[in-house]
C-alpha cells in the first residue's frame, strides 16, 4: 500500500523502544545511505563513523578540544565541512576522505554560534554570527564574505545571533532564510544578502529563538521551531509556511523544541525532538510526531533523555535517529 494513500489510522506506526546506538553525547547525525549503515556523528570536538548501522564506530578526526562541532555537511565530492565554536570564534573545518586530510578553511572572529550550512547546487552558504553569508563554489575549499544582515535590532540591548538557517532553491529565485535568537525572527533574503525583509517576529523579543528549519515535501513549504520562554513565561510553536516562508501559520507544539524535520514518504508527516526547559525539567517524551502538519502530536516512545539535539529519518520512513545529550538512538518502526 502506498504510504500518502493511507488513512491516518493507517499511517500510525509502532515499533520497539529505543535503543542507544551511540554512547557519547551527541550534537549531530548524518546518515549516508538508504539502510543507515553509513552513518557519521558529531560528539563535542569529535566526528564518529559507523558502516554497519552502529554496532562498531570509528573516530574520523578531530579538532581542538576547546571547539564543540554543531553541524556536519557531506559534499558530493566526498569530503565532510563541519561548522565549530568557541567563546572566542567559530568557521568551518575541511576533512577529505581519501586524502585523511584536516583543513581549517574559515574563521570568523565572533563568539558564541557555529555556522549554519546549506548546499545548493554545491554552493555552500555558511551563515556566521550577526547574519553573515560566506560562499564556497568549490566544496568548500575556499570562502568569500557576501554580506550581512542589514534588519536594525529592535532596542539597545539586543544583538543578532544567527541559530538556525535554510537555503532553497524555487523555480525562478533562490532563497535564503535564517532564525533568529533574541530576538527570536525568522528574516529572508532573495539576493544573497543585499535586502532582507522579516517574515516572523515574536511578540517577547528577549529570550526567544528559533532553533531549526525542515523543509516540506510540497512547492514552498517549510517547518520551524520558535520558542519563547521570557520571565518563564513559556511559549513553544510550530510555524508552518506554504508561500517559501514569506508568511508563517503558528501551530502549538507539544513541548519545548530543538529539533524539526520532514518525512519524505507521508505528506504531513513530521517530527520534532524537545530540550530540557524550566518549565519542563525532566521530559519523559522527547520525540515527538504529526500525520497532519502539527495539528495533533503523539509521542514516539520514551526516550531516557531530556534534550533532543538533531533528528535523523531513513529514506524509507522505517528508521529514526536522535541525536542526544545522552548519545545517539535508534527507533524502528514497523507498519501495524
Amino acid at each position: 500500500m502506498h504510504l500518502a494513500l493511507c488513512t491516518l489510522q493507517e499511517q500510525t506506526m509502532c515499533s520497539e523502544t529505543w535503543v542507544k546506538s551511540f554512547p557519547k553525547h551527541c550534537e549531530s547525525v548524518t546518515i549516508l545511505d538508504k539502510r543507515a549503515n553509513l552513518i557519521l556523528v558529531s560528539s563535542r570536538n569529535n566526528v564518529y563513523s559507523t558502516t554497519n548501522g552502529g554496532t562498531t564506530w570509528e573516530k574520523l578526526f578531530e579538532i581542538p578540544i576547546n571547539y564543540l562541532i554543531n553541524d556536519i555537511l557531506v559534499t558530493k565530492d566526498s569530503t565532510i565541512l563541519c561548522g565549530y565554536a568557541n567563546y572566542k570564534n567559530h568557521g568551518l573545518y575541511r576533512f577529505d576522505f581519501k586524502e585523511k586530510c584536516l583543513t581549517k578553511v574559515l574563521d570568523d572572529a565572533a563568539e558564541s554560534h557555529p555556522l549554519i550550512i546549506t548546499e545548493n547546487d554545491s554552493v555552500f552558504y555558511a551563515i556566521g554570527y550577526h547574519a553573515a553569508i560566506y560562499v564556497s563554489v568549490n566544496y568548500g575549499k575556499d570562502w568569500q564574505l557576501l554580506s550581512k544582515c542589514t534588519i536594525p535590532v529592535p532596542n539597545a540591548r539586543s544583538q543578532y545571533h544567527v541559530c538556525s538557517s535554510i537555503s532553497q532553491v524555487f523555480t525562478n529565485f533562490r532563497r535564503i532564510i535564517m532564525g533568529f535568537v533574541n530576538p527570536g525572527r525568522v528574516v529572508v533574503t532573495d539576493d544573497t544578502g543585499r535586502t532582507w525583509k522579516v517574515a516572523y517576529d515574536s511578540i517577547k523579543i528577549q529570550g526567544a529563538d528559533i532553533p531549526q528549519f525542515a523543509k516540506g515535501n510540497r512547492e514552498g513549504e517549510l517547518y520551524c521551531c520558535a520558542n519563547t520562554d521570557i520571565s518563564y513565561n513559556f511559549s513553544y510553536s510550530v510555524l508552518h509556511s506554504l508561500d517559501y516562508g514569506k508568511s508563517w501559520k503558528v501551530i502549538k507544539s507539544p513541548s519545548s523544541l530543538w529539533s524539526i524535520i520532514v518525512d519524505k514518504k507521508i505528506k504531513e508527516h513530521c517530527l520534532v525532538g524537545t530540550f530540557l526547559s524550566y518549565q519542563h525539567p525532566i521530559e519523559l517524551t522527547p520525540v515527538y510526531e504529526s500525520f497532519d502538519a502539527g495539528q495533533n502530536w503523539t509521542q514516539v516512545g520514551k526516550l531516557p533523555t531530556s534534550t533532543v539535539w538533531n533528528l535523523a529519518l531513513t529514506i524509507d520512513g522505517k528508521k529514526l535517529f536522535a541525536a542526544t545529550s545522552e548519545g545517539l538512538y535508534k527507533y524502528q518502526y514497523s507498519m501495524k
